[in-house]
């Protein structure tokens, strides 16, 4: 998972942890279960308020940026890592935060249970960010594997088999809004919908080298590949699909 990707994950699951945080906080401190459970903790819902919560669960999550994620996650990673991180938090709520806003060592001056709510809080906090981070990381390698698979196709020379990838674009074929449609209304089993429709190409007058451009161009943003990667692996494998195989270009 590249750097960047990776610190965009932190930051975006470390806003959501602290949504879900946030949620619970004021949702607890509503039906008065903090009062009652010993801890005088029950802020409103305001912008500001809100505001202050996102930007630090952001901020306190680029600590996964130096966590090491290796093989595929799974939910005993998510909960280990998740509470982990959501120390680093409640420790300096309570060490630090408190104290300086005179709450005392702990937050003990809003109640004897307040540490254990604080905790409580943050876990919850590390354990959505966590959970984005999981999503964020799988997808990416669902990306990078289906990556993987084009380079594979284009190295050894092979062609895409028809019926799994389109035959003018090299476009996977899977769910059946990706197919094409053909004169009678039926599913084109060979292109795919942005390439044909109603029996005709969309594009009849663009030529092989136009499509290798067209294809590279979507290659390189949509998988975060090199330019220069993204057209070898384009003029490797778009000359071999049947449109462009029969068109004799």
């Amino acid at each position: 998972m590249k750097a960047l990707t990776k610190m965009s994950a932190c930051l975006a699951g470390g806003a959501f942890g602290a949504f879900v945080k946030s949620l619970f906080i004021w949702g607890m401190g509503s039906l008065g279960i903090t009062m009652a459970l010993g801890a005088r903790i029950s802020p409103r819902l305001t912008a500001p308020w809100l505001y202050q919560q996102l930007m630090w669960g952001a901020l306190w999550a680029l600590i996964f940026l130096f966590i090491k994620i290796s093989g595929r996650l799974s939910w005993k990673w998510v909960l280990f890592w998740g509470f982990v991180v959501g120390l680093a938090p409640t420790l300096a709520q309570l060490l630090y935060f408190y104290p300086a806003d005179g709450y005392k060592y702990f937050g003990l001056k809003l109640g004897y249970t307040t540490p254990f709510f604080v905790l409580f809080f943050n876990t919850i906090w590390g354990w959505c960010a966590a959970i984005w981070m999981y999503a964020a990381v799988n997808e990416s390698r669902l990306v990078i594997k289906e990556q993987l698979e084009r380079e594979k196709v284009a190295s050894r020379g092979m062609e895409p088999p028809a019926g799994a990838f389109c035959q003018s674009c090299g476009m996977r074929l899977g769910a059946p809004e990706t197919f094409g449609t053909n004169a009678d209304g039926s599913k084109s089993r060979l292109y795919c919908q942005s390439c044909y429709k109603d029996g005709n190409f969309t594009e009849p007058q663009i030529t092989m080298e136009q499509m290798v451009d067209k294809v590279a161009d979507i290659m390189a943003k949509k998988m975060d590949m090199p330019e220069a990667q993204a057209m070898e692996a384009a003029k490797s494998f778009v000359p071999k699909l049947k449109r462009w195989r029969s068109s004799g270009e």
